[in-house]
């Protein structure tokens, strides 16, 4: 059967019918790691409202967990310019993380707030071979279809523009709860209703878009079953 894809969450509460790829930030949730479940999958990465002081150690842990095996993507990275940190600085930690992205082939999950020019000139500049997600997209039409067509993905939660979320196609799609305590099956009931398409479909192209962003998730699924009735 095959799980609901949950590509971004800030929750430790996984259903066996779903992957949820749970997020966590260096250097603010370190204690956390240590007695998380690495059975599970996980992204890790240096968050704009968050960058250490010392990035450096910070990136550090960062090159250590992203080798895990149950670690899918780095992030969430981005750009953020309703907070006091200089944008310098936010552009130095998010190139870092957008390099290393691409080093260990890896997807990036990007959280970018009105700062989306800044965002395409430094694609464009580091040109990265990874993927790169835009999480909780919530901008208009014109911006969607700016960032799919310089090849973005585009991660959907509970608050969206419904003409973005129609006009995105489901092989660049992924859906999310990010630090919502609600069910990612009712997201995707949710989305398969405004877009008038089957859910079925639009789980199982959901759940091939992570796989075949991710060689090591490839391997990580093998022989593995999910429970669920959808």
């Amino acid at each position: 059967m095959t799980p609901y894809i949950n590509i971004h969450s800030h929750q430790d509460d996984i259903h066996n019918s779903e992957i949820s790829v749970r997020n966590f930030i260096i250097p603010k949730d370190e204690m956390l790691l240590t007695s998380w479940d690495y059975s599970q999958f996980f992204s890790i990465g240096i968050h704009p409202w968050f960058i250490p002081t010392r990035i450096t150690e910070s990136l550090q842990t960062l090159r250590h967990f992203i080798t895990h095996p149950s670690c899918v993507a780095i992030g969430e990275s981005g750009l953020d310019k309703l907070i006091a940190t200089d944008m310098n600085i936010q552009k130095e930690a998010f190139i870092q993380q957008m390099e290393l992205a691409s080093e260990h082939d890896i997807p990036l999950i990007i959280h970018c707030v009105k700062a989306w020019n800044e965002l395409i000139d430094i694609y464009r500049q580091v040109r990265p071979s990874s993927p790169c997600i835009i999480h909780g997209f919530r901008g208009k039409p014109e911006l969607a279809h700016e960032l799919l067509n310089h090849g973005f993905y585009l991660s959907f939660g509970f608050k969206f523009n419904t003409d973005s979320l129609i006009q995105c196609p489901i092989d660049r799609m992924f859906l999310e709860t990010d630090e919502e305590n609600l069910p990612i099956n009712t997201l995707y009931t949710l989305v398969s209703e405004i877009r008038s398409c089957n859910e079925k479909l639009l789980k199982e192209q959901c759940f091939n878009n992570l796989r075949n962003l991710n060689k090591k998730l490839q391997v990580s699924l093998k022989g593995r079953t999910f429970a669920g009735n959808k």
